[in-house]
């Protein structure tokens, strides 16, 4: 016991000497982690600045508290022009089209502590009116144009590996799944989701790309026991091989015939 003591007293002398510290704080260890990981945003954000500005407010800007009461949706999109600094305009052809009237009074809403974008969502909701971004500048437009203006996303994967999701074909397959507004379509690259390294790079509607932004944040927020199940349920399916019944639904091979004929059966 008086030699471990002598052996800790001159290991802490040494350390002294050469100015080495002795102990780290919490705080310090917890600054040393997030450094070794700088990068931890979940979508990296490309185009011009003023584009990144509003994606960022979209996103991440929480309305505390707002009330509608017969209002129109240009009166609703101006006090949120007033109110958050963003330039609004509108495709008036495309609205005209499809006869949506900005002017009349349909929307009817009182919320608090909800994010800007979904705000915006629920407003253009009764109209059957959609919002896209360029270049800085938000435009209502109708949901077939803004379902047909594909644009590309990165998303930072690294951030979800932190939390458990290591395996990126996963979670693509988990897009493929939950995302039943995208256009999945192998034939067509322009409307695929691609791996590189620690990204995803997906081409979608911007509608469809804020599904899939909070699809992953959830993911980012679940717990490492989802991701880990995920991972296991995905390596059972690898493992049985399946084949369709009748009705085009798949039946592992390895159960018993008697089990199998009923499944297909069905």
């Amino acid at each position: 016991m008086q030699m471990r003591f002598l052996q800790f007293s001159a290991c802490v002398l040494w350390c002294a000497t050469l100015g080495l510290p002795t102990s780290l704080k919490a705080d310090e260890l917890t600054s040393a982690k997030t450094n070794n990981n700088p990068n931890t945003e979940l979508v990296v954000d490309h185009g011009s600045p003023r584009q990144k500005t509003l994606n960022q407010k979209l996103r991440n800007t929480i309305v505390e508290s707002v009330e509608f009461k017969e209002n129109t949706l240009e009166e609703s999109m101006n006090w949120i022009a007033a109110n958050y600094d963003i330039q609004i305009v509108y495709d008036e052809r495309s609205l005209a089209e499809e006869a949506i009237d900005r002017h009349e009074p349909e929307v009817n809403l009182a919320l608090q502590n909800i994010r800007l974008s979904t705000l915006l969502t629920l407003l253009l909701a009764p109209y059957d009116s959609e919002y896209i971004s360029e270049d800085g500048i938000l435009m209502v437009t109708t949901q077939s144009v803004a379902k047909s203006k594909l644009e590309t996303v990165v998303y930072n994967m690294s951030s979800l590996e932190d939390c458990g999701w290591k395996d990126t074909s996963l979670v693509q397959v988990l897009l493929y799944r939950h995302i039943p507004n995208a256009v999945w379509t192998p034939d067509d690259p322009e409307k695929q989701v691609s791996i590189a390294q620690s990204t995803l790079i997906v081409t979608q509607s911007q509608p469809v790309q804020r599904e899939i932004y909070q699809f992953l944040k959830t993911l980012k927020q679940a717990p490492k026991q989802d991701a880990k199940k995920a991972r296991k349920g995905a390596r059972r399916r690898k493992k049985e091989k399946q084949s369709p019944n009748a009705n085009g639904r798949l039946v592992p091979r390895s159960r018993s015939i008697w089990k199998r004929w009923l499944l297909w059966s069905q």
